[in-house]
């Protein structure tokens, strides 16, 4: 359902209805330190907010407070992190801008720009706190970029496939694979990914756990 996006205006709080309705709407951050990103019914991408490091899109790192058409067409899909934005586009190629710490420089992206490499890309998800990227490729494999990673360092996490929902925090990954079987790895402190362990390097099979429909951390 179209979902109508609430604005907050750099250095005070300010709601406004945004003239777009929109058949995504994504946002990272908070207040005025956030910036948001909304798909159209055409597929045309718009964004806005906090934009210090080009995570906007538009070409400036000047926060805007309404949205800002980005020039990227065939958007399917849009995700944001806590600096940084990604995009979907028909075709399964995977579009990208803003920063990531250790990276590249601040400011030095402020524009969509292709993700060389990537290619059958059929999903995306973004963790605003952990900064961090991950891809359902057309195989069904899993990749993720994380730590000092930009999208561009996008790895294949081998030990599951047919990914049908993913969730992850900082260094702790859930999956359900093509049964819908709930697969975890990384930090599971205080028994957080229900494999009794502290850490688990690979993707492990987690017990006693009927087919799921989604998972979340």
């Amino acid at each position: 359902r179209p979902q109508r996006a609430v604005l907050g205006g750099r250095g005070r709080e300010r709601a406004a209805a945004v003239p777009q309705d929109f058949e995504q709407l994504v946002v990272a951050g908070s207040g005025t330190n956030a910036h948001y990103c909304g798909l159209d019914a055409e597929q045309q991408l718009w964004c806005w907010g906090e934009n210090g490091q080009g995570q906007v899109g538009d070409g400036t790192t000047e926060d805007r407070e309404q949205p800002t058409r980005i020039n990227l067409a065939g958007v399917e899909q849009v995700v944001v992190g806590s600096l940084f934005s990604c995009a979907l586009v028909s075709g399964g190629q995977v579009f990208c801008w803003g920063w990531w710490q250790g990276s590249n420089t601040p400011g030095d992206l402020t524009r969509p720009r292709m993700v060389d490499g990537v290619e059958g890309v059929t999903k995306l998800w973004a963790s605003a706190g952990a900064g961090w990227l991950a891809a359902r490729l057309g195989d069904g494999s899993l990749a993720i970029a994380q730590g000092n990673h930009s999208p561009w360092g996008l790895r294949t996490v081998d030990g599951i496939q047919g990914v049908q929902s993913f969730d992850f925090s900082v260094n702790s990954y859930c999956a359900l694979d093509a049964t819908r079987q709930l697969w975890c790895w990384g930090h599971g402190d205080y028994g957080a990914l229900g494999f009794g362990t502290p850490f688990r390097r690979q993707p492990h099979r987690v017990a006693d756990i009927p087919p799921a429909q989604s998972v979340a951390l």
